[in-house]
């Protein structure tokens, strides 16, 4: 497909696919990727389909998936978290005594749901980790 793009969103996009530049010279252009007006050229653009697809999840879409596996409060009694620069999500909720979490995160190319429970000791009490298929993340919209 063509695009109009300034020089830095072309060479972002040289990482993630293959880039043509269809003219030469850089002209005043509005850039199709940031939208900034800057000098930048036509190009012909093939994005790559990523190998794995990116995991994205929001509170009611980690609360519909871990109320599948586990008996879960109200979602305003549960916090919801996301992992500093990982796509990795938290949701932590008290149940009845114990302190619960539900991790979900990729791994290999799967996404992984950690539930663990927990005395208010800290000691472990229940752990089960379950390997999630693509299929079942799409239905919720848990797929970038």
């Amino acid at each position: 497909m063509e695009k109009t793009l300034c020089r830095p969103c072309a060479e972002g996009f040289g990482s993630i696919g293959k880039i043509k530049a269809l003219t030469g010279k850089a002209v005043k252009i509005t850039c199709d990727a940031c939208g900034r007006r800057r000098f930048g050229l036509r190009y012909e653009v093939e994005e790559k389909k990523p190998a794995v697809p990116r995991l994205d999840a929001n509170k009611t879409s980690l609360y519909k998936l871990v109320s599948e596996f586990q008996v879960l409060p109200t979602m305003s009694r549960t916090r919801f978290s996301k992992t500093p620069r990982t796509r990795s999500w938290w949701l932590r909720w008290d149940g009845g005594g114990e302190i619960c979490e539900a991790y979900l995160s990729e791994s290999w190319g799967d996404a992984v749901l950690s539930i663990r429970k927990k005395d208010w000791d800290g000691v472990t009490t229940y752990q089960e980790a379950f390997r999630l298929p693509v299929d079942k993340l799409r239905e919720p919209g848990m797929i970038e």
